[in-house]
C-alpha cells in the first residue's frame, strides 16, 4: 500500500483562495492509502463527486520547497511574532515554539509516523 495525496480541484479553483485573490489560505485535501492510484482517485471521490487531482506523497518534495521558498521572502517568522505579540504571549513562550518546530523540521526528525527526509 503507499500513501496518496488527494486535492479538492472543486475547492482549489473557488475564488475566495488566496491564490485566486481571495483571503482563504486552505483547500480541501485528504490523505489516502491506496496500492494504485485508480484506487486513490476512486477512495478520494468517495461521498461527492468533485474532481480530485491524485499524486504520490513521494512526488510532493518539489512542491514542498517551492512553497518554503516562497515564505522565505515574506518572514513567516516575523509575522508569527508579530500576532502572537498583539495576542499577549510572551516572548519566552513565542521562543519556546519556535525552537519546537525547528527541531520538528530538521532532516531525519520524526514527526508521527513520518520522518522528515535527508
Amino acid at each position: 500500500m503507499q500513501s496518496w495525496i488527494a486535492i479538492n480541484l472543486q475547492d482549489f479553483h473557488r475564488p475566495e483562495k488566496a491564490w485566486q485573490r481571495g483571503k482563504e489560505c486552505s483547500v480541501e485535501v485528504k490523505v489516502v492509502g491506496a496500492k494504485t492510484l485508480e484506487r486513490a482517485k476512486e477512495t478520494a471521490q468517495c461521498g461527492n463527486n468533485d474532481p480530485w487531482m491524485v499524486f504520490n506523497i513521494s512526488q510532493t518534495k518539489n512542491i514542498i520547497y517551492a512553497k518554503l521558498e516562497a515564505e522565505k521572502k515574506e518572514d513567516p517568522e516575523r509575522e508569527l511574532r508579530e500576532m502572537w505579540t498583539e495576542k499577549g504571549i510572551s516572548k519566552e513562550k513565542q521562543d519556546e515554539i519556535i525552537r519546537e518546530v525547528e527541531e520538528k523540521a530538521k532532516p531525519g526528525a520524526m514527526v508521527g509516523p513520518f520522518k522528515i527526509s535527508e
